[in-house]
């Protein structure tokens, strides 16, 4: 059977992603996708969708800008989660959003930069929380087109129900007294505050 796994493994990767997707996966989203294999090349797909779309709401004037603990990061996790949800069920897809965060502690362990900075403790509650806000608007519009669902998470976001990272006009990051955090400590527990989005 592990044969056989590795087999489908092998030409799953081969013909939908490179080489190199599979080595950028963490151990834990490796394990994800033995175990749920005829599913893995959609994930994959949905995964690169979900970046595509929150590339493109970058210059969106509807969300802050913000790939790094902002609205725009708030946005990807969700629509991620939700398009997985739609696609492959909400149960496999948290379970996806799960390994992805256990990697991302993995790759605090290693000294990886997940998209600017190193992941830390509360960029992981913050994706967390809007993994499962995706998760249950994904399975509460399973039928919305992608264009549907991506105005439903703008709107979502922009009424404060997911989560951001709390920051200054600079861009730095503050605790919930409004102290900066030094995001260059190598430390994974960092008192970043949470805040709604929206604001």
């Amino acid at each position: 059977m592990m044969i056989l796994a590795f087999q489908f493994l092998f030409v799953t990767f081969s013909q939908a992603q490179t080489p190199a997707a599979w080595k950028r996966l963490s151990k834990a989203e490796k394990r994800w996708v033995v175990g749920h294999l005829f599913v893995a090349k959609r994930a994959y797909r949905i995964s690169l969708e979900a970046r595509d779309r929150a590339t493109k709401l970058e210059q969106d004037a509807r969300l802050d800008h913000d790939k790094d603990g902002g609205e725009v990061d708030a946005f990807r996790h969700a629509y991620w989660m939700a398009r997985l949800t739609q696609s492959i069920g909400r149960k496999k897809a948290l379970k996806l959003g799960e390994a992805h965060e256990l990697g991302n502690y993995q790759d605090y362990l290693s000294g990886k930069v997940e998209e600017v900075h190193l992941p830390d403790s509360m960029s992981s509650v913050m994706d967390r929380w809007n993994n499962r806000l995706g998760a249950g608007i994904g399975e509460g519009c399973a039928h919305f087109s992608k264009e549907q669902l991506e105005q439903r998470l703008i709107d979502e976001i922009r009424h404060g129900r997911a989560r951001k990272l709390r920051k200054n006009g600079q861009g730095e990051f503050l605790d919930c007294a409004g102290q900066r955090v030094d995001r260059s400590l190598r430390t994974w527990r960092k008192e970043t505050c949470l805040i709604p989005t929206g604001r």
